[in-house]
């Protein structure tokens, strides 16, 4: 009986210690499945943000590339061409990292198109600055419109495949590691039944051991995802400083006018008629995308936008094709990276900003509701702030007249739902322009 026992513990004991050893296995395995999802995870994301870096840089070499074009003003075309030496010095260390990081053959292949297809864009360059250097204007604008957007859109489609290629490696370890994760709890618990009860506290722990990995992964790709959502929020504003420059300013009005915005959008969001479409995701959309509401400007001539007198009839046409011209550049630039609802509300701050609820505005002659909520809030914004501000045709304004003209133009000019709201701010208004 005593033999029977003690071969008994013997057995139990060895089964014991197979079941610890198959469990450290698992753990291990697990363990070294999970680093490797962290690894691709990682170097996913910065092969992401490389290519949305590069696509953003090439998007604005295209529209300095026009504004180079449509300028007349020597000193502005040397400082486009200067600006443009360093998006390419940038681009140019970017492919370095991006070459860097891809390891494998097809990822290699598609690098080498994506970049070939990149020396290609920048000769054209050369053959625009002859152009404009022979006065062959037409010309270097159908090369910017016609063929080095065709390049452009290759590059895009190029930089489109490698970042599905990336979302799909970095989703296929994700699968594989939940896999992994699926058959470790499974083993467990088998062994949990089968093994003594003192055993089961470990399995349990060693479940909730693998799952927290999992949130750990998932809190990280957050994290990812919210930074590459910072850096497109921080090309915007550089893209509208750099319009806001050419007139002399130091990037203050795009500032002012956000916050103007986002003030009144959040006041009038109070009230019942505007609380569903002014809900919070909104308010933010629209401070967000107001930097950009004269991003239009960058194809108006520095004869006309720095020109200190009153514009001729012809000139202020021009000048009126600032909307447009912004809503298209706007569709160019956020089609493919935000959704289509958002893309339609930054290219109506922009198209829209300038119409009057009297119907006697452009480009459209909307009236009334017929402009979205978003322009005419914009509108409130942006003539405040040009009125206290000093430009090149303008000397700045007092606050107190600045206020008055918009009570004046409520009605006529202005939404007056929107002047009442921002009357009804002006003490928060002049404590911001204080401070």
């Amino acid at each position: 009986m005593r033999k029977e026992i003690k071969k008994l513990i013997y057995v139990v004991g060895i089964i014991c210690l197979v079941n610890l050893c198959f469990v450290g296995y698992m753990i291990y395995h697990l363990y070294q499945s999970g680093k490797k999802y962290d690894l691709i995870l990682n170097q996913g994301v910065q092969k992401e943000e490389l290519v949305y870096k590069l696509g953003e840089n090439m998007y604005r070499m295209q529209s300095m590339m026009l504004a180079y074009v449509l300028s007349d003003d020597n000193d502005v075309m040397i400082r486009y061409e200067k600006i443009l030496d360093e998006i390419d010095e940038k681009n140019v260390k970017d492919f370095k990292t991006l070459e860097e990081l891809m390891v494998t053959v097809k990822e290699k292949d598609m690098y080498h198109d994506l970049y070939s297809g990149y020396v290609t864009y920048q000769g054209q360059r050369e053959m625009i600055e002859l152009l404009v250097e022979q006065h062959s204007r037409e010309t270097a604008k159908y090369y910017v419109n016609a063929v080095m957007q065709k390049h452009l859109e290759k590059m895009d489609a190029d930089m489109k495949q490698i970042g599905d290629y990336v979302d799909g490696k970095i989703g296929d370890s994700k699968s594989s590691f939940y896999k992994h994760q699926f058959v470790t709890k499974v083993i467990l618990e088998i062994i949990a039944v089968i093994s003594m009860m003192g055993l089961v506290v470990l399995f349990l722990f060693l479940i909730k051991f693998s799952r927290s990995i999992v949130d750990t992964f998932t809190l990280e790709q957050a994290y990812h995802r919210e930074h590459v959502i910072r850096m497109q929020r921080k090309t915007i504003e550089n893209m509208a400083e750099l319009v806001e420059s050419r007139d002399g300013e130091t990037g203050t009005h795009i500032k002012n006018t956000a916050k103007y915005v986002k003030m009144i959008a959040k006041t009038m969001a109070k009230q019942e008629k505007y609380a569903k479409i002014l809900n919070e995701e909104y308010i933010e959309l629209l401070a967000r995308f107001a930097p950009l509401h004269d991003v239009g400007k960058i194809t108006v001539p520095d004869s006309i936008l720095l020109k200190p007198g009153k514009l001729t009839d012809e000139e202020f046409k021009i000048m009126q094709s600032h909307t447009v011209n912004g809503g298209n550049i706007i569709i160019q630039i956020l089609t493919d990276i935000e959704c289509e609802e958002n893309v339609m509300l930054a290219r109506d701050i922009a198209l829209c900003h300038h119409e009057k609820w009297n119907g006697t505005g452009y480009p459209s002659g909307l009236a009334g509701e017929e402009i979205p909520l978003c322009a005419r809030i914009m509108a409130v914004a942006d003539v405040f702030d040009a009125l206290i501000s000093k430009r090149c045709y303008k000397k700045s304004m007092s606050i107190d007249e600045a206020f008055g003209i918009i009570e004046k133009d409520m009605g006529s000019h202005f939404d007056p739902d929107v002047v009442e709201t921002f009357l009804g701010l002006r003490e928060e208004i002049e404590n911001y322009i204080d401070r």
